[in-house]
């Protein structure tokens, strides 16, 4: 009995060692368990924060130059596609308007007169090849071209009427151009007096020693600049009356010149009414072989001449037309305004960047590694997170990938054909779409991070 129960105390310890080896050897196994599915999850995931948000941004310039007039929006302000931005002053382009609708008159008159001298040749070559015409056509000759004066005549004063109008208007803009420096020029007045009031203060200031006499030499100075400010605007101002004076002489040359055309256009009615009495004696008098068919020729080529100078006017017409039209900017999408750098009053160059507009359509550019590329595909979901939302998760998929690494795009590319030549990881950018439009205060360039 006393060895057996001496053996049962020595195998109790061979047992408990045992048990313990089996359960280190379990754990080693669940530790190794799981580092591989860790391994395996994150083999199988790609995440970057090397990522930020992107946006269409349009930067707005004008395409014709002038005073801005008009700015219709504020910093930051939604808008929407067609919505107007800014005005550039359409005074001038309204005026050059005008006057490409009077060269375009000018030019279908004087193709006018080139079909009818074409036809006046045609119907005397005919006459001389003929031999001759009887008495009773040549005076219906005559009496239509006496007709064909008139309308000529009153398609003069018609033209003559336009140009009326584009003097007006001539006028009407050197007189806003005068009122508007006139009113600088009182400013600059004001000013002239502000400077020597503090002059004259500067001066007592000075003589009663409590004042250094640098301050003495700064009024001095602001004096004498606004003194030649306003001398400037002085000069300006006669300018602005020398130009009415001319403006308004043009309009009266141009008044003086409808008043003969009107005239013109009497005489020629008298004409109408003189060949229509003396038919009979216009018959005798026609030389039928004045007219030969190099005169012809030479009518026809005028009415090509006539066709090509109709097609310069309507083609510089059409283009003051797109000036008067660019003076609008619109916005060309819905957006935000954002950088406003034009101001009323300011003048505007062409190709100057007035102010830049911002969509509200966003995306994410993901610079991911290019080793983590091979399993990435467009339309695999991705989550995002916006460090400025911390807390959210944004679900969205992968839209495209840039087919070039960001090196290959930059600037000045690396090139690798030196001796010292180190292999660097490259990345890609990739593009994701949200799958909803992302809600909260969000712009283009805010750091992202992406997770596949």
């Amino acid at each position: 009995m006393t060895t057996i129960f001496s053996e049962a105390l020595n195998s109790q310890p061979r047992t408990h060692a045992a048990s313990r080896k089996i359960f280190l050897l379990l754990g080693v196994l669940v530790v190794l368990t799981v580092a591989a599915a860790l391994w395996i999850y994150q083999q199988a995931r790609r995440s970057t924060d090397d990522a930020y948000l992107e946006a269409h941004v349009v930067q707005l310039a004008p395409r014709v130059s002038g005073p801005v007039l008009r700015v219709l929006v504020e910093e930051n302000q939604s808008v929407k596609k067609g919505q107007l931005l800014l005005e550039i002053d359409p005074a001038d382009y309204r005026v050059r308007v005008l006057q490409a609708e009077a060269a375009l008159q000018s030019a279908l008159r004087r193709l006018e007169a080139a079909r009818v001298r074409a036809g006046v040749a045609r119907v005397t070559t005919g006459a001389s090849l003929e031999g001759a015409r009887s008495s009773w056509e040549m005076s219906r000759s005559n009496v239509e071209r006496a007709r064909i004066q008139v309308e000529t005549a009153a398609r003069a004063s018609d033209s003559s009427r336009a140009r009326i109008a584009m003097a007006r208007a001539q006028l009407d803009s050197a007189r806003v151009g005068y009122e508007e420096i006139r009113s600088q020029a009182r400013a600059y007045g004001v000013e002239v007096v502000k400077t020597r009031q503090d002059l004259e203060r500067a001066r007592k200031l000075v003589a009663l020693e409590a004042s250094p006499r640098e301050s003495l030499d700064h009024a001095q100075a602001a004096y004498d600049a606004s003194l030649a400010q306003a001398e400037a605007a002085g000069e300006k101002v006669r300018a602005a009356q020398s130009r009415i004076a001319e403006a308004s002489a043009a309009l009266g040359g141009a008044e003086q010149v409808y008043s003969q055309s009107q005239s013109q256009v009497s005489e020629a009615q008298a004409h109408v009414a003189e060949a229509q009495a003396q038919s009979h004696d216009f018959a005798s008098k026609v030389d039928s072989a004045s007219a030969a068919p190099q005169q012809v020729q030479a009518a026809l080529l005028e009415v090509e001449v006539g066709k090509a100078e109709v097609a310069s006017a309507r083609a510089g017409l059409e283009r003051a037309r797109l000036d008067l039209e660019y003076t609008r900017i619109v916005a060309p999408m819905d957006g935000r305004v954002s950088r406003r750098l034009a101001e009323p009053g300011s003048y505007a160059q062409v190709g100057q960047n007035l102010m830049a507009e911002v969509s509200h359509d966003l995306w994410v550019v993901a610079n991911f590694r290019e080793t983590e590329l091979a399993r990435m595909k467009t339309g695999q979901p991705a989550q995002v997170v916006i460090d400025a939302y911390p807390n959210r998760t944004w679900p969205a998929h992968v839209d495209s990938l840039q087919p070039g690494s960001g090196s290959r795009f930059a600037v000045l590319p690396p090139e690798n054909a030196s001796g010292n030549w180190v292999k660097v990881v490259q990345r890609v950018p990739v593009k994701l779409r949200f799958d909803g439009m992302p809600e909260g205060n969000l712009a283009p360039g805010m750091s992202v991070r992406v997770r596949l």
